[in-house]
């Protein structure tokens, strides 16, 4: 078998790999308004994971085109993306990897309500690389990074100064309810929610996120809501042991949320 081929110090190397240390946020070039295809990059050592998105209309009323999924232009966004938290940004916002990311986190960020709603962000589905697809994935929020255990409660502006609350909604109509966050306050722009998205399946175990999306159905004080990627890139040769280390990698994994949870 191939994996024999690897050293038992090869394959310690990459389970320790696969702990959070080496997670980072997404790069991205800024965002681009519209409904074009937006971009970004996860990063190892001499790696890439190259990310595309999308946006497509999730429609409520039956006329078409009042609903786009549109995002928002800001050319400052160079570790997330911006999408339009009112009617106009209801879509499901889609996300592929070129290549498996591991330790798999995503933050939200700048949702606010007024006497319209909120911005609504939920009903995520996540496909990993054997094929298995998590949908609506079960998840719980944190204003700590779930993987690295840092306590800055994803606020990218000023304004994020509330915590993400969580939701169970039917927007389509079809009686299931799905999981969803946003701003629970109704006190307008000045004080938004953000943080992270805990999902508590471990997909590491599953090969690594090859795609995720979530839907944004709401209407909040606009005009954008902010989301990020966290994750690893992990190079080859270490891909080709995945199968023999994932068990371990996932057990030190638990071990360390175990610790981040104590303090």
């Amino acid at each position: 078998m191939f994996i024999k081929s690897f050293s038992i110090a090869t394959m310690v190397a990459f389970c320790l790999s696969l702990t959070a240390t080496g997670q980072v946020q997404w790069s991205t070039p800024g965002t681009v308004a519209g409904t074009g295809n937006q971009s970004g990059t996860v990063n190892a050592s001499g790696f890439t994971v190259t990310a595309t998105l999308s946006a497509i209309p999730l429609d409520i009323d039956g006329v078409a085109g009042n609903e786009q999924g549109l995002f928002v232009q800001d050319s400052a966004a160079t570790d997330y993306h911006r999408f339009n938290e009112n009617t106009a940004g209801i879509g499901r916002y889609y996300t592929s990897f070129n290549a498996p990311v591991f330790n798999f986190s995503v933050g939200l960020g700048n949702l606010g309500r007024n006497t319209n709603g909120s911005g609504t962000i939920g009903n995520f589905e996540v496909t990993t690389a054997d094929g298995t697809v998590f949908t609506d994935a079960i998840f719980g929020t944190s204003t700590v990074n779930p993987e690295t255990g840092a306590a800055d409660s994803f606020a990218l502006f000023a304004s994020d100064t509330q915590t993400l609350s969580q939701t169970a909604l039917d927007f389509n109509g079809d009686g299931v309810l799905e999981n969803y966050v946003h701003d629970a306050t109704d006190d307008g722009g000045t004080n938004q929610a953000s943080g992270y998205i805990d999902f508590v399946d471990n997909f590491d175990s599953f090969g690594g996120v090859t795609s995720f999306s979530f839907d944004q159905v709401g209407n909040g004080v606009g005009p954008t809501g902010s989301f990020a990627v966290f994750g690893q890139a992990i190079p080859e040769p270490s891909s080709a042991v995945i199968l023999a280390v994932l068990p371990i990698a996932a057990s030190m994994r638990r071990r360390r949320k175990a610790m981040v949870n104590q303090g």
